[in-house]
């Protein structure tokens, strides 16, 4: 099976660019890489949400009369439906890279709130 990069995954190692940099992986790299994502993956998570609960905290603290609104979920379909266009836009503006970038945090996006979701 044939990578963008033209590398077999029947090769020992396999290239991953991202933007100016190269990285190489041996197969066993690779290997031990997938046995602890999800690990990896689930203790970020809990990281952010630790820190983005810190930050929320300070904000609070600083300005107690705050008033915070959570969005439906009609509410946040209708701000993800008003936000495409301004994808395409990232797009033009960024070209194949930002929109390479941009379709790996929505996919993050999209996983987290599935995550939330079965929470």
């Amino acid at each position: 099976m044939e990578s963008e990069q033209g590398c077999s995954h029947e090769h020992p190692y396999f290239l991953l660019a991202r933007g100016q940099r190269n990285l190489i992986l041996f197969l066993e790299d690779k290997q031990i890489i997938d046995s602890i994502k999800a690990e990896m993956e689930a203790y970020a998570s809990e990281c952010l949400e630790k820190v983005l609960k810190e930050k929320f905290d300070i904000i609070k603290d600083k300005k107690p009369d705050i008033k915070v609104e959570e969005l439906t979920d009609s509410e946040r379909d209708a701000f993800v439906k008003a936000s495409l266009s301004v994808r395409n836009k990232i797009s033009d503006l960024a070209g194949a890279e930002g929109r390479e970038i941009m379709d790996l945090v929505i996919q993050d996006v999209e996983k987290y709130e599935k995550e939330i979701d079965t929470k």
